[in-house]
């Protein structure tokens, strides 16, 4: 049906007798032809991984959770960060995020950072969404807004993405 359709379209522009009547005739058949746009990846390598999305979130609370009695050396500086990778290939991969930062916006200072390395396998076609926390027991310095830099390795090359800089929320 579709092609016959699609025959038709092409049978009526061959008779068309101006382009306003190829426009109007291709206007009118334009829900048989479905096209799929190509979207790029945001990283993209050799090996096919891509980096879909890298979110932050941070926080900092300086008052204990209600019910809890102030302890002197607790964790109140927070960060959570998200990404979103996909293998494109149908076959493994393989990442290794070297470390993550959290770095102050207006000056560069590192907040907080991850302390060791950590490997990621994705399988043949996989999406996958990676969590990591970090804490901290001074908080943030500075009213400022906050990034994450992440450092990862993919293949035989070394990367840096950055997150947006976004606000800490502060409790």
């Amino acid at each position: 049906m579709l092609v016959v359709k699609i025959l038709q379209t092409i049978s009526l522009l061959v008779l068309a007798t101006s382009p306003t009547d190829c426009i109007h005739e291709l206007a009118s058949n334009a829900s048989i032809i479905q096209i799929f746009p190509t979207i790029k990846n945001a990283m993209s390598s050799s090996t096919n991984i891509s980096i879909k999305s890298l979110t932050l979130l941070v926080r900092e609370e300086k008052r204990p959770p209600v019910g809890v009695s102030p302890a002197a050396n607790r964790d109140i500086g927070f960060a959570s960060v998200f990404i979103r990778l996909e293998n494109t290939k149908e076959e493994d991969a393989y990442l290794i995020i070297k470390s993550i930062q959290i770095q102050n916006v207006a000056d560069g200072s590192i907040e907080m950072a991850s302390k060791s390395p950590q490997p990621i396998h994705l399988s043949p076609l996989e999406n996958s969404e990676n969590a990591f926390h970090l804490a901290n027991k001074t908080g943030y310095s500075g009213q400022d807004k906050v990034k994450a830099v992440i450092l990862y390795e993919l293949g035989d090359q070394v990367q840096v993405i950055e997150s947006i800089p976004v606000e800490i929320k502060r409790h």
